[in-house]
């Protein structure tokens, strides 16, 4: 068995689950923060939501750097409430999830 059967299926019930707590993010509470020195509750939100996109850079190259020298650092995008998260998340699953079907073993060893 390839190691992405294996992988596939834990990711689209991580994903189900990740989407169901994302869809419960207030839009007007987006700039809530439990102390003063936390990301904001959107922020956080939108940082989950990328997070499947990495797959694509994760599987493409062979590193992974958020703030490449010479380049522009990461940046997360502004949360613009609950429907555009839902948004960016699910094409970013959807990216990811392809990345990940199209991995071979050799990808997941290195």
């Amino acid at each position: 068995m390839a190691i992405k059967d294996a992988v596939l299926p834990e990711f689209d019930q991580e994903m189900a689950v990740t989407r169901t707590l994302l869809e419960r993010v207030p839009s007007g509470r987006g700039d809530w923060k439990p102390h003063a020195k936390s990301m904001s509750l959107g922020e956080l939100a939108m940082h989950i939501a990328e997070v499947p996109s990495w797959l694509v850079v994760t599987f493409a190259g062979s590193e992974f750097d958020t703030n490449p020298p010479g380049g522009p650092p990461y940046r997360t995008p502004a949360f613009a409430g609950t429907s555009a998260l839902i948004s960016v998340f699910d094409a970013n699953v959807t990216a990811g999830r392809e990345a990940l079907s199209r991995a071979t073993d050799e990808q997941f060893i290195q």
